[in-house]
């Protein structure tokens, strides 16, 4: 018994000197690199028996910006599997099936579908044509009760403005709820062509861009409109040999959204929609279900989710999993305390996490490196975890990595998350990477105001490059 107890402190003593050398050159890179190393949590470890490598402040709880979506997309793994599928539902009240026309009110019921694109939704008209759908002369009425009222995740309206990444959330949503505005070129000292989309006819254009063979830079901004919902407003100048340019922006009113672009793709279908547009719910007892529109695979959406750090759909399948865990209408609350209530019973022994959203938008959600490396640890025991490395960015290829690590050894070899969050000086990394054909997890979370984000994203490229070459060079040496 001596023995053994002698043999195990041994290698928890060469195991401590190991990882001290890590953290010496951890903390010797954060100096030369002018940040205060008391803002930056840090750690790497060995995924096959969970070692920690190297490790810096990697308990202190901090913001984590967009590395909240590891915790929303395992938790969807977990708790709906996979290949969930979400149901948009289309009913009518009074379909004649001889003339086509639905004679009372047209319901749309949505689902939490992410995934519903101009595309998806011309595939929808479709179908409904297929189902004998003509004329559609009434009411249009969008079922929104799978989510509560409330369209604003906490932290989105910290900021007010109309960029995409801030879009409102709905159960029916149409292009991620915001709208692509084209500005295509024409002859020199006209207007530029501007349409939408998705195209609707009911939005009001102010101001224009100029086709001048100067072209200054333009400004695209969507604000709310009390006629009609919304108003796009420009300025500036395109130069004429300039391919079209698309700016995706948010739109103010979903339901309306998704109605009148439902319109105009319903009419190319050969539909007659004449309808009026409203918010309510359907009476199942007096509409017939007609047609059922499956979303993507789940995965599919968690993978947009990844790569390009899409908050609209970290939202969307956040409270799709409140919905479907608690059988009622999802809102954030629910949501948090399913997530977090998750979290307790997978991870008892790595301390609480606070969730208020699935993006990582604002300063209220919070969490550790350590936890994030816990969380990455336990990903890469699930059957799932191709689905969920495989959607992540590749270093230097694609998605927010695409210009990162350009010039380093991690190019093609790093799967990570990226986070940034201005406002609070966040800037984040977390993800697997190979070294001697091991899998190694790394991360990396800085709350500093004080220096800026292209500093941050060099810092924490520059350590997780060193600890692989140093993780190389200790096996070489061996």
């Amino acid at each position: 018994m001596k023995k053994i107890t002698i043999i195990t402190i041994i290698i928890i003593s060469a195991s401590a000197a190991f990882s001290a050398q890590f953290d010496s050159l951890a903390l010797s890179i954060i100096n030369s690199s002018g940040h205060k190393s008391q803002n930056i949590g840090f750690e790497v470890r060995r995924v096959r028996d969970n070692q920690k490598i190297a490790t810096l402040n990697s308990d202190s709880a901090m913001i984590p910006a967009s590395l909240q979506k590891l915790f929303t997309a395992a938790a969807v793994f977990d708790k709906l599997g996979t290949t969930f599928k979400s149901e948009t539902k289309i009913y009518a009240e009074n379909f004649d099936k001889v003339s086509g026309e639905i004679k009372g009110n047209m319901y749309i019921k949505g689902a939490g579908d992410p995934g519903i694109s101009a595309q998806r939704l011309w595939l929808m008209t479709q179908h409904l044509r297929h189902c004998g759908v003509k004329s559609i002369p009434n009411k249009l009425i969008i079922d929104n009760s799978y989510f509560d009222e409330d369209a604003v995740p906490p932290g989105f309206n910290e900021e007010q403005n109309s960029r995409a990444y801030m879009s409102p959330i709905s159960a029916f949503a149409v292009s991620f709820n915001s709208t692509g505005v084209v500005i295509q070129p024409t002859a020199e000292g006209q207007d530029a062509y501007i349409h939408l989309f998705p195209s609707r006819d009911d939005v009001a254009f102010r101001g224009s861009v100029a086709t001048a063979a100067k072209g200054k830079e333009f400004s695209v901004l969507t604000q709310k409109n009390a006629a009609n919902g919304m108003s796009v407003v420009l300025g500036g100048a395109i130069k004429p040999d300039e391919k079209p340019k698309y700016v995706y922006r948010q739109v103010w009113e979903p339901v309306l959204n998704a109605g009148e672009s439902f319109r105009k793709i319903a009419k190319e279908s050969g539909i007659n929609a004449k309808f009026s547009i409203a918010i309510g719910k359907v009476d199942t007892a007096k509409a017939q279900l007609i047609l059922v529109h499956e979303s993507e695979p789940i995965y599919v959406a968690i993978a947009g989710m990844f790569k390009y750090s899409n908050n609209f759909i970290a939202e969307m399948v956040f409270l799709t999993l409140a919905a479907q865990m608690s059988n009622k209408s999802a809102n954030w609350a629910v949501g948090s305390q399913i997530l977090e209530k998750w979290w307790e019973e997978k991870f008892p022994q790595s301390g609480k996490i606070r969730v208020a959203n699935g993006s990582g938008m604002g300063n209220q959600n919070k969490c550790s490196a350590a936890q994030i490396s816990d969380l990455l640890n336990y990903v890469s025991k699930q059957s799932w975890f191709y689905e969920y490395v495989s959607g992540m960015p590749i270093a230097g290829v694609d998605g927010t990595l695409s210009t990162r690590f350009k010039n380093s050894d991690l190019k093609g070899n790093f799967r990570a998350k990226t986070g940034t969050l201005n406002d609070y000086g966040v800037s984040s990394l977390a993800g697997y990477f190979t070294a001697n054909d091991e899998l190694y997890s790394a991360v990396f979370i800085a709350n500093d105001r004080t220096t800026a984000q292209y500093a941050k994203w060099t810092l924490s490229d520059n350590l997780i490059s060193g600890m692989k070459k140093a993780i190389e060079a200790k096996k070489e040496q061996k």
